[in-house]
């Protein structure tokens, strides 16, 4: 999240079906490089609440939502490990 005075928010009560199992989650407002002031919100992936900070570069990324019917766009935070289970074939 490129711009320091972009806001960070902690989502406690779900209403987004997908997200239900995530609560507590953080979405983030999201200034593109490519695009002074063009800005997306989504979820920020493998972040705690306590832990989200604006001004954290970020990498999209489209995530499926379950059952799978929809796709979002969602941001990890460069550097931060991701925290998906690996797939056992």
């Amino acid at each position: 999240m490129s711009n320091p005075r972009a806001p960070v928010i902690v989502v406690q009560h779900g209403a987004v079906p997908g997200y239900l199992d995530a609560i507590p989650y953080v979405v983030g407002l999201v200034e593109l490089d490519e695009q002074s002031g063009l800005r997306l919100a989504g979820r920020v992936l493998d972040v705690r609440p306590g832990e989200a900070a604006c001004g954290a570069r970020v990498r999209s990324e489209v995530i499926s939502l379950p059952p799978g019917e929809f796709s979002v766009v969602g941001f990890r935070i460069e550097g931060v490990p991701d925290n998906r289970e690996e797939e056992v074939a």
